[in-house]
């Protein structure tokens, strides 16, 4: 009988272990989902493709962007929305992805982009579009070229019921 108290302590312990990191993960699920949560969203329509974007506009969120953010669903992505037309830049400080880039002019119309921007590419790298730019947009890395995406495609997005932030 002696024998068997080790192994059950043993079994005890990894089960022990499973449900800790069981839920953990389910911790981790419930707060990129509140995160989530805590946009204004806006469909944005591009070269026959729909996505549900969170909507950004204010310098904290701004600055924050996609950062810390593990997974991006082929159809969703960030939306950033300024004042006035710049040539706004695009860093990678702690993001976790590759992205893919859009920038759009104040009629929506794309004028730059970068595919597959690197996470390893800050600090050493900030994505600033050749003409200013209204709008960027942030989107799964590949989308640009899955959708073949092109200079002066029309983007449709509808903001009047976003909320200044």
């Amino acid at each position: 009988m002696a024998t068997w108290a080790p192994l059950r302590t043993a079994k005890t312990y990894i089960v022990g272990l499973l449900i800790i990191g069981f839920l953990a993960f389910l911790g981790w699920q419930v707060y990129q989902y509140t995160q989530y949560l805590q946009y204004q969203h806006a469909p944005l329509t591009i070269a026959g493709a729909s996505f549900d974007m969170r909507v950004v506009s204010s310098n904290p969120q701004r600055e924050k962007g996609l950062s810390g953010t593990s997974t991006l669903n082929k159809t969703d992505g960030m939306l950033f929305v300024f004042e006035k037309d710049d040539t706004w830049g695009i860093w990678m400080k702690d993001m976790l992805i590759p992205i893919d880039i859009l920038w759009f002019d104040s009629e929506k119309k794309v004028v730059y982009m970068v595919k597959e921007a690197d996470p390893n590419s800050y600090p050493h790298t900030t994505y600033r579009p050749a003409r200013k730019a209204r709008y960027v947009a942030e989107f799964q890395a590949g989308t640009i070229e899955r959708r073949n995406i092109q200079i002066g495609d029309q983007a449709t997005f509808d903001l009047s019921d976003i909320e200044e932030q």
